[in-house]
């Protein structure tokens, strides 16, 4: 299965330290772990960008009204009742009703 697809000394070393990585693991959990490791290193580091989280900005919510229209505090502050902010967020899939998925089982 690997070695068709895998350099050996590139097989053996990432065996090699999925194995220390996890000493007690067994052979279904370790063969995850060395794909993982398999997949990480056929990339070159330079190809590799660190993602960098963005920081997220407080905005009081009198300003919601100039954020993007995916935002969800976009939304609410577009709509004047719960009743209609949950009839917005149902009809763009962003919430789940419940009960009907209760109803089902």
């Amino acid at each position: 299965m690997f070695k068709d697809e895998y350099k050996p000394q590139h097989l053996i070393e990432c065996i090699k330290t999925a194995y220390q990585e996890q000493p007690t693991a067994s052979r279904q959990q370790i063969i995850p772990i060395i794909f993982n490791l398999l997949s990480a290193d056929s990339y070159s580091s330079s190809d590799i960008v660190k993602l960098i989280p963005q920081k997220s900005e407080y905005l009081k919510p009198n300003q919601w009204d100039i954020l993007s229209q995916d935002d969800l505090r976009f939304i609410h502050s577009q709509l004047l009742t719960e009743k209609d902010l949950h009839k917005s967020l149902l009809e763009k899939n962003l919430i789940l009703e419940i009960e009907k998925v209760l109803l089902k089982t």
